[in-house]
């Protein structure tokens, strides 16, 4: 498809290259052909066959002016484009080689049932609707790529091998869902895409919260706790307990207020994303939370109910905002998965514009920053501005260094002060500063301009040789 931009060129490229050739054939016919040398004495063969050998021989001459340079270019482009870039990776990719078997693998996995889902840089590619045949493939949300509830025809997401993050995120997400490799037909050990088959057992099987009850050897464990845990009947006011699980929130759920609750414990902690607070039945202030994957950690004592549960609820006078209660009600199976999912990463908050103004209109927890915008992100349009906000966990005191590297401004701020400034239109840069082992505020701000953009956020702790991007690992999202 990729070569439609040239066919209008072709037949003026050829005529004009043919000039020359045609030139250089007419002259070398009527040079041989007034030559004073005889056809005898050219050839024998010739005078035999033809009474005026001259004329033959002439038309001979320049026939070959012609065929001779144009076979070995037809040669050289035989053996170019058909045998070297035919299983050339960099000419199957500029000629659409991806988007060609992304499209075919999602409209197989369509006929087989699946909800398929594209990543979003791929989305609406004329290539890939193309070799879809016509359809054109959502995308999905790179933060929350598997929505809640999974189709009950299981759901299908082709990831790139370049965003190797999300395939990361997704297959820490759901082990045990099916990878089919995406390959070129000429490699089939160069993986460059991946689909991912989620059915709704490999959903399950993350639902729900882990609880501890008791110490050391005597300790009572419960996997997978669905609403609340019962206490053993032996627990008292002693009794120790613990609750971890990964809050799962959706755009629905996403930056609506809502405050958490611990019922059944007697004392303890409630913490979510690293922020702590007492144990009471105020429970938490009102909070803003971004769409993604939030860790959720309950540790106290002394039994005070039959269950251990996490409650939540939207604030008076918000009935049921985001599908969250007004009253106090048990957090829904739905948003309780499994401790073992990934979580990290930094709140990203997405203003229109080019300039912070107003409210954000999407409001995520970002992995990393480290993304390219073929397509601006969620409903967005180009320019669009993003404010990424939380904590960064050094795991040792010394000099770290930070990059960034945007199209459109950037700047990065550690612990309130800016440490790192693109130029005005963006660019490349990079600066060093000493942290001390332990959390400090993160707030990066970008504002885009143009198409195509990019923003990426890297960093080299303490010996690393190199920059990479910041891995969800040691930041936590902040809280609106």
């Amino acid at each position: 498809p990729q070569g439609a931009r040239t066919v209008g060129a072709v037949a003026p490229i050829a005529l004009i290259a043919a000039l020359p050739l045609m030139a250089l054939a007419s002259w070398t016919y009527h040079r041989v052909r007034v030559s004073r040398a005889s056809a005898r004495e050219v050839t024998g063969v010739l005078t035999r066959i033809d009474q005026r050998p001259r004329n033959a021989i002439a038309a001979i001459v320049a026939t070959l002016v012609i065929l001779v340079p144009t076979g070995v270019v037809a040669k050289a482009n035989y053996d170019e484009y058909f045998i070297q870039h035919s299983s050339d990776l960099t000419s199957w990719l500029e000629m659409g080689g991806l988007q060609a078997i992304i499209g075919r693998s999602a409209i197989a996995l369509e006929l087989q049932g699946y909800t398929v889902r594209i990543s979003p840089e791929l989305a609406g590619d004329p290539a890939l609707i193309w070799a879809a045949g016509g359809a054109s493939i959502p995308a999905f949300d790179p933060n929350v790529p598997v929505p809640l509830p999974v189709p009950s025809g299981g759901l299908a997401l082709i990831i790139p091998a370049t965003n190797a993050d999300v395939f990361n995120f997704v297959e820490r997400s759901y082990p045990s869902a099916s990878v089919k490799a995406l390959t070129p037909s000429f490699d089939r050990t160069q993986v460059e895409a991946r689909a991912v088959l989620i059915t709704p057992g490999d959903a399950e099987r993350n639902l729900g919260a882990t609880a501890v009850f008791g110490q050391g050897a005597s300790a009572t464990t419960v996997s997978h706790v669905i609403g609340a845990a019962t206490w053993p009947v032996s627990s008292g006011a002693g009794t120790a307990a613990s609750l971890q699980a990964t809050l799962v929130l959706g755009g629905g759920q996403a930056w609506q207020p809502v405050s958490f609750r611990v019922s059944g414990l007697a004392s303890g902690t409630l913490s979510i994303d690293g922020d702590s607070w007492p144990v009471n039945a105020a429970g938490t202030p009102s909070l803003r939370l971004g769409a993604g994957n939030h860790r959720v950690v309950v540790r106290g004592k002394g039994r005070a109910g039959r269950q251990l549960a996490l409650q939540w609820t939207s604030p008076a006078g918000s009935i049921g905002l985001g599908g969250i209660p007004s009253g106090w009600t048990t957090v829904p199976p739905l948003f309780i998965s499994s401790p073992s999912l990934p979580t990290g990463g930094l709140l990203g908050l997405y203003f229109p514009g080019p300039v912070f103004s107003g409210s954000p209109v999407l409001e995520r927890v970002d992995q990393t920053v480290n993304s390219y915008y073929q397509n601006p992100p969620g409903a967005l349009t180009f320019p669009f501005s993003t404010r990424w906000l939380g904590i960064l966990e050094a795991p040792v005191t010394g000099s770290y260094s930070f990059g960034l590297d945007s199209t459109g401004p950037s700047s990065l701020f550690v612990d309130g002060h800016e440490v790192l400034k693109t130029g005005p239109s963006g660019g490349s840069y990079s600066t060093a500063i000493m942290l001390t082992r332990g959390p400090h505020t993160l707030r990066l701000d970008y504002h885009s301009t143009g198409n195509y953009l990019h923003c990426y956020f890297t960093w080299a702790p303490p010996g690393q040789s190199g920059l990479s991007p910041v891995p969800p690992s040691v930041t936590l999202p902040a809280h609106g």
